[in-house]
């Protein structure tokens, strides 16, 4: 039961990162909403958000292996949502979303989004702690 409803959980979130992503690149829809330039707190959003997704992904996966023992779950979940983050800020430098940035600005910006994507891995582990705890 609850593993289904820790699934659901997570198809929802998913579909919910894949839809604000969608808008915010403006992904087919040729609405030129700009989200990321608009809005200054929307990178915010999208890497707590994607740092709950990926870290609630890695704690479904890695549950079933370390049945009882949150401690390690949480540090799967959290480094499973550094080396996903870390890999995303790569893609971000190599594809030029940064490039008119300093390189004081990047590595800001870089500890911002990796802090989020932490965050949202623990509120996703708090989270599952308390719906297996049951």
């Amino acid at each position: 039961m609850h593993r289904t409803i820790f699934l659901i959980g997570i198809a929802i979130l998913a579909l919910v990162v894949f839809i604000l992503q969608t808008y915010a690149l403006d992904l087919y829809l040729y609405l030129y909403l700009y989200l990321y330039w608009t809005f200054w707190w929307f990178d915010i959003l999208m890497h707590g958000l994607g740092g709950a997704l990926i870290g609630a992904l890695a704690l479904w996966f890695f549950v079933f292996e370390f049945r009882g023992r949150l401690d390690r779950l949480l540090l799967l979940s959290l480094g499973s949502v550094l080396v996903v983050g870390i890999l995303w800020e790569i893609f971000e430098k190599v594809i030029g979303w940064q490039v008119d940035r300093s390189l004081a600005d990047y590595v800001l910006d870089t500890a911002g989004d990796l802090t989020m994507d932490i965050i949202g891995a623990f509120a996703a582990y708090l989270l599952c702690s308390r719906i297996w705890s049951r």
